[in-house]
């Protein structure tokens, strides 16, 4: 799955979890923590993409491991 995908998934169960949890009673203190978590897993995958997109612009690959290496040319 590519960081797009999960990026769409996240905010599509960031939706679903905002419109479940404004329907049922709990405590606000406990909505605001499940959105916040959501949503920091959100920003991660967006700095992420970003970080891809800026890679591949600039030519550089990224490894399994998170390491950066530029190509031989």
């Amino acid at each position: 799955m590519t960081c797009r995908d999960k990026l769409v998934n996240q905010e599509v169960l960031e939706a679903l979890l905002d419109d479940y949890l404004r329907r049922k009673n709990l405590p606000a203190t406990y909505k605001n923590y499940l959105l916040r978590l959501i949503e920091g897993q959100v920003n991660i995958l967006v700095h992420n993409l970003l970080q891809e997109i800026e890679d591949e612009r600039r030519g550089l690959i990224t490894v399994a491991d998170g390491e950066i290496i530029q190509p031989d040319r």
